[in-house]
């Protein structure tokens, strides 16, 4: 049983990592520029609102007073959970053009 646990760990771990590279990379895509991390979490400078914008969708991130006014705290999630803030965040923006990774995958289609 431990073996399975640790594998089931490290599984998890590649996960977020893979994530964590994904979110940070769509984060600086849409404007925001989130700190180097090798935590669960990215933290990112956002305008104020961005929280409660978020909220209404269901969508909890931390945000800071004091002397981390302005700043946020997104934990990495599901593939999918991550899918459904970068949907959320262009919503907020108004986006409607690709992410990084649609445009990758449109440049590999023949």
């Amino acid at each position: 049983k431990a073996l399975a646990g640790r594998g089931q760990a490290e599984a998890n771990n590649a996960m977020i990592r893979a994530q964590r590279q994904r979110m940070s990379r769509e984060l600086a895509a849409r404007g925001y520029d989130p700190l180097p991390s090798q935590a669960n979490f990215l933290m990112f400078p956002a305008a104020a609102g961005l929280g409660e914008a978020l909220a209404r969708r269901g969508i909890l991130i931390r945000t800071f007073g004091g002397a981390l006014s302005g700043w946020c705290r997104l934990t990495i999630g599901t593939p999918a959970e991550n899918d459904r803030v970068l949907a959320a965040l262009n919503e907020i923006r108004g986006e409607t053009e690709p992410t990084s990774d649609q445009r990758l995958d449109q440049e590999e289609t023949p």
